[in-house]
């Protein structure tokens, strides 16, 4: 499977919700939602969010489109796997490359040096920027307050020590995939 079969795959899957209640429980029939009012479909050169007029679309849609979707653990990790693959041994190329297909962004490179004097630096309208450094501000206050004062060190037993600590790191990859809390166990296999 190529990275293109990847996103071709899921190019036809955003076009096409499934949702299931929000009970959790994998056994209800998935409903396809379809959308009532003619939604803006996408463009090659934008990403377009796809609304719907809750007094123009039926109980039925409506039901549908507030349901949770169904989502298989192995079916995500199957569609991740080529990526994780590409940028394993393509390294930042792969992710520029990942970037651009994915979010119809093209980077020069895919890390920001925050530190750097020369990197251009978006222009706002003062109330974007008061706004976002407000919300700054509010996650900082609030996670700085969660920081512990020290070290957990705890005896279990004798001779055994068990310790919690706290360690900033440099730098770190993320993979969010969609869905309601999706969350993707590696496994190893033949182990």
């Amino acid at each position: 499977m190529t990275l293109a079969d990847i996103e071709r795959q899921l190019d036809l899957r955003a076009r096409r919700l499934t949702r299931r209640p929000g009970n959790a429980k994998p056994e209800a029939k998935a409903v396809e939602a379809k959308p009532a009012a003619p939604a803006t479909a996408p463009t090659p050169a934008a990403i377009r969010m796809l609304h719907f007029d809750n007094a123009a679309i039926s109980a039925e849609q409506r039901r549908a489109l507030l349901q949770r979707p169904i989502v298989e653990t192995a079916d995500i990790a199957a569609r991740i796997e080529p990526i994780r693959q590409a940028v394993l041994t393509r390294g930042d190329a792969a992710l520029i490359e990942l970037t651009d297909r994915f979010d119809r962004v093209k980077l020069a490179s895919p890390v920001v040096d925050l530190k750097d004097p020369n990197r251009p630096r978006p222009v706002l309208r003062p109330e974007v920027q008061a706004a976002i450094d407000q919300a700054m501000s509010n996650v900082r206050r609030f996670h700085e307050a969660q920081l512990p004062k020290e070290d957990l060190r705890i005896e279990t037993m004798p001779g055994v020590e068990c310790s919690r600590f706290v360690r900033p790191i440099e730098r770190v990859g993320l993979y969010v995939p969609g869905g309601s809390a999706v969350r993707v166990v590696p496994t190893t296999r033949g182990r």
